[in-house]
């Protein structure tokens, strides 16, 4: 995310760049902190200050897409190590998976299915596809230095090789951070899809998973709220055209990715905390690869 910036330094340079007075607010409901909502004779603009390849990559998504649900690129500048991303404002309500409708999963299935054939039309095959062998690897090794957290680890580290990996040939480029947080709906219908700066290759299964899956292992959901979440995904799995097995590599990958966080780029061992952790996080999805068998 990156240090937050000065909303008074980047207000002077918008202005500057832009010639006409602006009014910048920073989004504080965001765990991203440079984040903001820009008011100038234009309307609203959605802005994001992030690293120069994140936002180009987000910019050169959108010059080629063309769906109604897809924000426009109003502006992109170099801002010091970072750049300037200025964005359509676009319309709707975020709705998380424990209060969707039926009728607002079955929406979200068709745009994001329509959203699949822009993200074919980009070529730069330099994306990265997902690195799952050195995320199970991080995890193999920790166990392995580690014996007394295998028991917490023994779940993830028995993940089958083929419902880890992805064949290559048939991967295609993916939002990879493809949640709640990045969806709104007005009513029944998907109004808004934005923040495409993480593309890379896999399976289009991955991001569907994701919109529900990310929610799911939220330890502070009610009962209720977790049975709902969990049927708005066996919803998505029933409608697709995609067999089980595709969206228990989806899940596999989505577990490894999360669990393999707690270890990455440690200097020292953090020991049983960290398997405690990625166990405890990793426990709800566990489930729903069961539910999908």
């Amino acid at each position: 995310m990156g240090v937050p910036v000065k909303v008074d330094e980047l207000q002077r340079f918008l202005e500057e760049k832009l010639g006409r007075d602006v009014s910048l607010a920073r989004f504080s409901h965001v765990a991203d902190k440079n984040v903001f909502r820009m008011v100038d004779a234009q309307g609203l603009t959605f802005v994001k200050v992030k690293a120069r390849a994140y936002n180009r990559c987000t910019a050169d998504f959108l010059s080629v897409a063309d769906q109604p649900f897809l924000p426009k690129v109003r502006f992109l500048f170099d801002y010091g190590e970072r750049s300037v991303l200025g964005l359509d404002w676009q319309k709707g309500q975020i709705v998380r998976p424990e209060a969707m409708s039926v009728a607002q999963c079955a929406d979200l299935t068709r745009a994001y299915n329509r959203l699949l054939a822009d993200l074919r039309k980009v070529k730069d095959t330099c994306l990265p596809p997902p690195d799952v062998d050195a995320w199970y690897g991080t995890l193999a090794a920790f166990a392995k230095s580690h014996p007394w957290t295998r028991p917490l680890l023994k779940g993830l580290l028995a993940i089958p090789v083929d419902e880890r990996r992805y064949d290559p040939a048939t991967a295609t480029v993916v939002v990879s951070d493809f949640h709640c947080e990045n969806y709104a709906f007005t009513g029944d219908t998907v109004t808004a899809i934005f923040d495409f700066d993480r593309l890379r290759l896999g399976s289009p299964v991955e991001d569907l998973a994701y919109a529900i899956i990310r929610r799911y292992r939220k330890r502070r959901l009610s009962g209720a709220q977790r049975r709902n979440v969990r049927e708005r995904f066996l919803q998505m799995v029933a409608e697709s055209p995609w067999p089980k097995k595709e969206w228990r590599r989806a899940i596999n990958i989505c577990r490894l990715d999360t669990a393999s966080k707690w270890f990455r780029g440690r200097t020292r061992p953090i020991g049983l905390l960290a398997a405690f952790n990625a166990w405890r996080r990793d426990r709800p999805l566990a489930e729903l690869v069961k539910l999908i068998a």
